[in-house]
């Protein structure tokens, strides 16, 4: 399964392997197909691998500092040896073995006649998002008609929302151009006459999408759409100005480019404690 949140994706990927009654063989080829799993991965996700391994990790991390803690249960297994050797050919750590908790809470199988407790079941995590693990631990209560105790991983992670689409925000439009009373009474003229060429009839939905598309495209035709937010310091009228240069600067150098004469010398204004600044075109 793949979530998505506000700054990666997240990867989770359900297991369950071989007993340790298994032969090596076919509990090795399993690891290989998990490793084949992992490398269609992407490399930026948050992997999350979680599972019966039947895998006994124990307390003792030496020499596997980097995959696990010391807050095991017990001692480790072959399993638990081929599952950390997994866990660090793929920088992951098992999260069961980094949260300090009474053994009743690290316990994740247990015997049918009671006497076996193991912890087999477990939670991993990309170790670059180890902090995002805030605790892993059994929870006895839950009545799961199983030998197995369920095994809760609090991850933080913030989702990303997903916005629908009619809570998406509509296009701004450069009303301040309705100053001009050219632009105010063209885009009346246009307006009224796209309304009135609205049939009549038909549903709700129909009448208000076909009025929505009027005023839409009127907008657009006379007012022109806000590319970018502006800095308030800065007048309208200013904007205006600016935009204003931008086109005669524009058209300047097409027609200069129409009659094959050299662009003029782009002069900037003096600078405090300066020199005039003139820049060959």
């Amino acid at each position: 399964m793949r979530r998505s949140s506000s700054r990666n994706l997240s990867t989770i990927i359900q297991c369950c392997a071989l007993t340790d009654a298994a032969e090596l063989q076919d509990k090795e080829n399993f690891y290989s197909e998990l490793d084949a799993v992992v490398d269609k991965t992407p490399k930026g996700d948050n992997k999350i691998y979680t599972g019966d391994f039947n895998a006994k990790i124990g307390s003792d991390n030496i020499d596997y500092e980097r995959v696990m803690g010391h807050h095991g249960l017990g001692d480790m297994s072959d399993n638990g040896e081929l599952f950390a050797e997994f866990c660090g050919n793929n920088d992951m750590v098992i999260g069961g073995s980094l949260f300090s908790h009474r053994p009743a809470h690290k316990v994740t199988w247990v015997s049918r006649d009671g006497h076996t407790e193991n912890q087999i079941e477990h939670i991993c995590i990309s170790r670059k998002w180890r902090r995002s693990l805030l605790d892993v631990r059994n929870k006895r209560s839950a009545d799961i008609a199983s030998d197995h105790h369920l095994l809760i991983g609090e991850i933080r992670l913030r989702i990303a929302r997903v916005m629908r689409q009619e809570e998406r925000l509509g296009r701004r439009f450069d009303t301040c151009r309705l100053e001009d009373p050219a632009v105010k009474r063209s885009l009346v003229e246009e307006l009224e006459t796209r309304a009135a060429g609205i049939p009549e009839g038909g549903s709700v939905e129909e009448q208000r999408t076909a009025f929505k598309n009027a005023f839409t495209e009127t907008c657009q035709n006379n007012l022109g759409e806000l590319c970018a937010r502006r800095k308030e310091w800065i007048t309208d009228d200013t904007w205006r100005k600016i935009e204003t240069k931008r086109r005669k600067s524009r058209d300047r150098a097409s027609e200069n480019q129409r009659s094959g004469a050299p662009s003029p010398p782009t002069v900037f204004g003096p600078l405090k404690g300066s020199k005039t600044l003139v820049q060959a075109g």
